[in-house]
Parts: C-alpha cells; structure tokens; sequence
C-alpha cells in the first residue's frame, strides 16, 4: 500500500530562550485543540533548537505534517511574541512509490509584524493552473 507524506524541517527564530519556552507552552495548549476539536494533534513537532538559544525546530510529524498548521503555529507565535520581519519554510510531498500526481511540495512567505502570508505557492496547483489556464476560471485564492 503507498504511503503518502508531507514532510519539512524549518527553523523559527524567536529571540531568547524565555520566548522559546513561552513558545513550546503555547506548542502544547495548540496541540491539544485544533480547530475547535479537543484532543486533535498538530501535524507538528517542535523542539528547541539545541545549536542556537531562542531557536525552534519545526518539523513534521512523522511524515503527516500540515504546513496550514505550520503557518497558523508561526502566526500565534508572532502574536503572542510580537515577532516581527518575514519568515518562510517550504514542504515536500512524496509517496512511497511511484504514482502519478503523487509527488510535489511548496512554499510560504509569512510577515510576522502584519500576522499574514505574503505569498505561498502548492506544485500541483502551479502546474494544473499552467497546463489549463482555464481550470480556475471564477474561482478565487
């Protein structure tokens, strides 16, 4: 049976260490209610980054990552934190065997000061919108 997985690792810098624990207790309260659903895990880990004080890890959850869940995670951190300037990550989607649109991956470019993505690019999406030009016709991003 093929295995399909969203995967990424990126850094979050967020200052100083007492941010970063700040940062991992909002990490828990997070992964405990998602959307409104109480028990429903981030498809995320994070871990203070041993190499760099006031630096976290993000990464995915065992290959079942979220980037939606990557960009709201970095959005609560900017506000609770008042981080400021651009951040981005990126994401890969793979398969564990070869099938057709099962591979590909993306971009975000989030502005911490405003609480919002500046641009964000999905593969699939990109390619379908340039083979058929027309296959987003009325709707809207």
């Amino acid at each position: 049976m093929a295995e399909y997985r969203t995967l990424f690792a990126c850094r979050l810098e967020v200052g100083t260490s007492s941010n970063a624990e700040r940062a991992l207790a909002l990490y828990a309260v997070m992964n405990g209610t998602l959307d409104g659903v109480d028990g429903k895990a981030l498809g995320v880990h994070l871990l203070a980054d041993p190499t760099t004080v006031g630096s976290l890890l993000i990464r995915d959850a065992d290959g079942q990552g979220e980037p939606e869940e990557v960009e709201a995670f970095v959005l609560r951190c900017a506000e609770a934190l008042d981080l400021r300037g651009q951040r981005g990550f990126t994401w890969a989607l793979t398969c564990s065997t070869r099938r057709v649109d099962s591979f590909g991956g993306g971009a975000r470019l989030l502005d911490l000061g405003a609480r919002k993505r500046l641009a964000g690019i999905d593969c699939e999406h990109w390619r379908t919108t340039l083979s058929d030009p027309t296959a987003n016709l009325g709707k809207t991003s």
